[in-house]
């Protein structure tokens, strides 16, 4: 009987499979990326577990495998390995300055053109007025 509810959900888990690879991949990567010193220092065991991942084809090794996870987790929150590195820190600081300034320059630049563009047209309004002028004084 117990091999039979065993079948059972490996029947239920197989529809899922694929997505469940994709997302629980997907969450070690993403948590990796965010967490770039731990990554380095538990490198090879989330190697490993994603490696693993292909060959999963029932419910309880996929818990295995979250459950492994989620200690590396714990230890990396335990050592406090949790966050980027100061130099990642630094890069992403940069990226931040240098789009801040891009977009302040270009809507500096911006400012500029329709200002141009404002005395342009302020400019050829006068200069057909006073050619209206000449005209409308010279029919007279």
């Amino acid at each position: 009987m117990t091999k039979v509810k065993a079948d059972m959900k490996d029947t239920d888990f197989l529809p899922i499979r694929e997505t469940w690879q994709s997302s629980f991949t997907a969450k070690i990567e993403t948590w990796a990326n965010q967490n770039k010193i731990a990554a380095k220092e538990f490198g090879e065991q989330l190697e490993t577990l994603k490696g693993q991942i292909a060959a999963v084809d029932n419910e309880a090794e996929a818990s295995r495998l979250e459950n492994i996870f989620s200690g590396i987790q714990s230890d990396a929150a335990s050592k406090n390995l949790l966050g980027k590195s100061l130099g990642d820190r630094f890069k992403d600081q940069f990226k931040n300055t240098m789009t801040s300034l891009a977009t302040y320059y270009l809507s500096f630049q911006d400012f500029i053109r329709y200002g141009r563009e404002a005395i342009s047209v302020v400019t050829e309004l006068d200069t057909q007025l006073t050619e209206m002028r000449k005209v409308s004084n010279e029919s007279l």
